[in-house]
């Protein structure tokens, strides 16, 4: 007999007000007054300060209203270029209960008289900005916790679950307390120093892909690198980028791939195709032989090990990655992102539009993945389509130019790589008379570019462009170093 459900029901308003309380006393222990009053004072002691955290600090950040008014009113006069000290905030003041209930005019004056020049304006202002997330965090909490347990109308918890989950990742993507605007150019050179001294470390942290002549190109993936690598279909685009993601997962670093077009599933297969040689049509038609079965089983438990995460979902947008991203790093350490492939994403300011234009949409999604990829610390390498303009010439090798129609990828883009085969075009071009010259001419130049594929880096910011020549296997969809010339790992 199954036992009856009792309906969810509204709570008497003390419940709720009881939760509310607890809720209550928890921000109150995120409540600094000292750190506010001594902002304030530094800024009446130093008015110049101010400019090194009116970007990163607002009037809503303070816990204290009365303060906070004091930094907004500071804030005016300084927009309207007059002096800041205690006798012009008193006019802001002068009908202001908040200021009145903690001493009014006099409280003015006793935080001019309270600056000493030892404390540091910018750590009160990440001090204070830390403290609004807290409140802001635990506020956010207490709505979605009422939420689920005592809903106005019964519905699933995912609702109030989602509502919560994307609060708290703007929280962490957002107000950041970090100085921003010019700076002098001896902070520069000071952070030069650092980066010359961290060379050794930032080298060994480089992501190498396992392809000898394309890492001496690039000197290895470097965070946060926006790396395109652009193609025409057929050439191999996601083959390469799971040859990459599976090259630094066997060395520990951990790969987030963001497939759009294909499902989590198909990717897998192309990971065991690799492994195992067998082809993908024929897992999908389920004429596998059991003797490579059980070899497939045994592969896909090893290939479960690697650090490899896999995100199918479509529409993607680049502030969803963000978030995903973000959360993930809550969790350890993402050493690099793929996206496959960025004209499947979506801006969300160009959604439901009826008329989108795609070149301001991508133009859009590659200044986010840029941006993403600086907020996130990690390299993204993001998979592209190129026009089929490029088909109509003779020499069918990708250029930059090809490029420029879609939006500002190689402006925003620190690393430019083009997939080209020959023997794809090859293919297309055997003369129909088998027994003519021209179809020994054609033998002879399908053979000569068998299996051979060329990585064209025509923009690198940090060194040099030219081109790595590999070996693809299409049998097993892979990519691998050539053998002449080269003694090292074959991966």
């Amino acid at each position: 007999m199954t036992a009856a459900v009792t309906p969810l029901r509204r709570p008497g308003s003390a419940r709720v007000g009881d939760a509310q309380a607890k809720i209550d006393e928890l921000q109150k222990q995120c409540l600094m007054q000292d750190v506010e009053e001594s902002l304030i004072s530094a800024i009446l002691g130093r008015p110049q300060d101010l400019d090194s955290v009116a970007d990163m600090l607002q009037p809503q950040h303070f816990g204290f209203p009365a303060l906070g008014r004091m930094y907004g009113a500071c804030l005016a006069l300084a927009q309207a270029g007059r002096r800041i000290d205690p006798l012009a905030l008193l006019p802001f003041f002068e009908a202001d209960d908040a200021l009145s209930d903690v001493g009014g005019a006099g409280y003015i004056m006793e935080l001019a008289g309270e600056f000493t020049p030892s404390g540091s304006i910018t750590e009160y202002a990440r001090v204070i900005v830390d403290m609004w997330k807290r409140r802001q965090a635990l506020a956010a909490i207490s709505a979605a916790a009422v939420a689920i347990a005592y809903p106005e109308v019964v519905e699933p918890a995912d609702a109030p679950l989602a509502a919560l989950a994307g609060e708290l990742e703007t929280l962490q993507t957002t107000a950041t307390a970090r100085p921003v605007g010019p700076r002098p150019l001896a902070s520069v050179m000071h952070e030069f120093q650092a980066f010359l001294a961290e060379g050794p470390e930032r080298r060994r942290n480089a992501l190498n892909t396992g392809l000898a002549d394309l890492d001496t190109i690039l000197g290895g993936i470097m965070q946060p690198d926006l790396v395109i690598l652009g193609a025409r279909p057929g050439m191999g685009k996601s083959t390469l980028m799971r040859h990459v993601t599976r090259h630094v997962a066997h060395r520990g670093k951990r790969s987030v791939v963001f497939t759009c077009e294909m499902s989590g599933l198909q990717v897998g297969m192309g990971y065991i195709q690799r492994e195992t040689g067998v082809a993908i049509s024929a897992m999908k038609g389920g004429t596998v032989p059991p003797a490579d079965v059980s070899r497939m089983v045994q592969i896909a438990n090893e290939l479960a090990s690697l650090p490899i995460e896999i995100d199918d979902a479509s529409g993607l947008t680049v502030d969803q990655l963000h978030r995903r991203v973000r959360r993930l790093q809550q969790t350890g350490p993402v050493d690099l992102v793929c996206v496959d492939y960025l004209q499947l994403m979506r801006d969300q300011r160009h959604r439901g539009s009826r008329d989108p234009n795609r070149v301001q949409e991508v133009s859009a999604i590659s200044e986010g993945l840029k941006a993403a990829a600086k907020d996130l610390q990690v390299p993204i390498l993001a998979l592209s389509q190129l026009s089929r303009a490029l088909e109509s010439r003779q020499d069918k090798r990708p250029l930059l130019s090809d490029l420029r129609e879609s939006g500002s990828l190689e402006q925003d883009a620190d690393i430019v790589a083009f997939l080209y085969r020959e023997e794809v075009y090859a293919a297309q071009q055997q003369p129909a008379d088998t027994e003519g010259e021209s179809f020994t001419e054609w033998m002879a130049r399908a053979d000569r570019v068998k299996n051979l594929a060329e990585i064209i880096v025509a923009k690198n910011r940090w060194g040099e462009t030219g081109v790595a020549k590999v070996r693809f296997d299409g049998a097993r969809g892979l990519f691998e170093n050539l053998a002449q010339g080269f003694q090292g790992e074959m991966l």
